[in-house]
């Protein structure tokens, strides 16, 4: 039959590209490009030839609408602290417009130090930096990676702004995140106490603070205290059991799980031991 016919030609067809090795690369770009314009005819811009083949078996496609691929925008949506767990759009919904400082803001970190504590480790612990306010809409914005800004946000929405740490707590030595690692540290100077939002009697003027950021299990295997209650308490089993399950539950509701761990660093020892 004519059906018979056709599918022996082109299997002869393929048996010969299949002979001559060296027209195969032009046989698969011209049939990739053939599929590109198939496919911008629909309104799909194929930035990379081989990404066609892969579309082609796509069914399903699930994509976030909060910014992250449109503006290449994270925003903080929670905040797992060693005792509770805090819900940042809710709680600053209530407060009103999330993109305004308020005063109530700034007020909720000075009830909860430990939460003010994180902030502020992942502000400074940072190398985004925040823009100022539009004048008209009061929009708070930062300049740099999408995930750094939006801990920087996140500090500035709760009344703890990067530039104003930056002058309390000077960056003095930095080891940048790499892969290994799977974290970056910061080391600060302590210039003024009072910036220092609750009691730590360890704390002074000329102590130098460190900061963390990285990956939990990362941060878990160089840890051995866990901050709760304005006080360090030891890291045993059951603190990390409970620190595993809150990454892996909010790893499972489609968010980016960072961990924050802080260290006083009394002299020059310390300080090179991070």
């Amino acid at each position: 039959s004519d059906l018979d016919a056709k599918l022996m030609f082109m299997t002869s067809v393929s048996m010969a590209v299949a002979v001559v090795p060296e027209g195969l690369p032009a046989v698969v770009t011209i049939a990739l490009a053939l599929g590109a314009q198939r496919m911008l005819r629909r309104r799909a811009l194929i930035r990379r030839l081989p990404a066609v083949e892969t579309l082609g078996s796509v069914t399903v496609i699930c994509s976030d609408k909060t910014g992250t691929l449109t503006e290449n925008r994270m925003t903080v949506t929670a905040i797992d602290l060693a005792g509770h767990r805090l819900d940042v759009s809710e709680e600053l919904g209530r407060r009103g417009p999330m993109t305004k400082i308020t005063h109530a803001d700034a007020a909720l970190i000075k009830n909860d130090p430990s939460l003010a504590l994180l902030l502020m480790g992942g502000a400074l612990c940072n190398d985004a930096s925040l823009e100022d306010p539009s004048p008209d809409t009061g929009v708070l914005r930062a300049m740099g990676d999408p995930t750094e800004g939006a801990l920087v946000i996140a500090a500035a929405k709760f009344g703890l702004l990067k530039h104003r740490l930056d002058v309390s707590f000077p960056r003095v030595a930095e080891v940048p995140f790499d892969s290994d690692r799977k974290r970056m540290t910061t080391v600060h100077r302590v210039v003024d106490c009072a910036a220092w939002i609750g009691e730590c009697s360890e704390l002074s003027s000329d102590h130098h603070v460190v900061f963390t950021k990285g990956a939990v299990d990362g941060l878990l295997s160089v840890c051995s205290q866990v901050w709760e209650a304005g006080q360090s308490k030891p890291l045993d089993s059951g603190f990390k059991d409970r620190i595993l399950r809150a990454n892996e539950d909010l790893a499972q509701n489609g968010m980016r799980v960072l961990g924050v761990a802080f260290r006083i660093a009394t002299n020059a020892e310390d300080r090179k031991s991070v």
